[in-house]
């Protein structure tokens, strides 16, 4: 479900002209990681528990 969600957002923010190739990619990780614990939804705690654990992304590497 998530992955479907997410695929369908990546699909409108291209639509829409974004490129959207950073922001895709820390997606797709929170949804493998989310649907690994078997959620259908989005919920703050997963969220929290996947950002302290994800390796920090430094802003040369981002873009931001």
């Amino acid at each position: 479900m998530l992955n479907q969600d997410l695929s369908r957002y990546v699909e409108l923010q291209h639509t829409v002209g974004f490129k959207f190739r950073v922001q895709h990619t820390l997606l797709r990780s929170f949804v493998t990681f989310a649907e690994r614990h078997g959620d259908r939804h989005i919920e703050v705690t997963r969220v929290l528990e996947w950002a302290t654990l994800a390796p920090p992304h430094s802003s040369a590497a981002t873009g931001w």
